[in-house]
């Protein structure tokens, strides 16, 4: 076998006497680690289908909440936009007295 339980313990023999990754892998399997990596791949084979699962109770629910959050924000929007509209601020409105007396924050 080429890539069997011998050749795994000849690997792990030679790494344990101090041999270099690459060395160990040169000599116990004659290739460089590249080369043992590109054969590993094209050995492998997918052992499952690639497919997208929607669980759908999840999907209902960021759904529902998405559109109660982007129905909550326009509604919001736009009763702050009538309120900016209908009723236009006078700037000499925001002045005000000074609600302390003197000295008050001299203390």
């Amino acid at each position: 076998d080429k890539f069997g339980k011998v050749k795994m313990s000849k690997l792990l023999a030679d790494l344990g006497t101090g041999l270099s990754i690459d060395t160990a892998i040169k000599k116990t399997y004659g290739m460089t680690i590249e080369d043992l990596d590109s054969d590993w791949k094209k050995g492998v084979r997918p052992t499952f289908e690639r497919r997208l699962i929607v669980d759908p109770g999840t999907f209902w629910t960021s759904t529902m909440m998405g559109i109660a959050f982007v129905f909550a924000v326009t509604v919001t929007g736009v009763k702050w936009l009538r309120k900016k509209i209908s009723n236009p601020v006078n700037p000499e409105d925001r002045l005000r007295e000074d609600e302390y007396e003197e000295g008050y924050w001299d203390r």
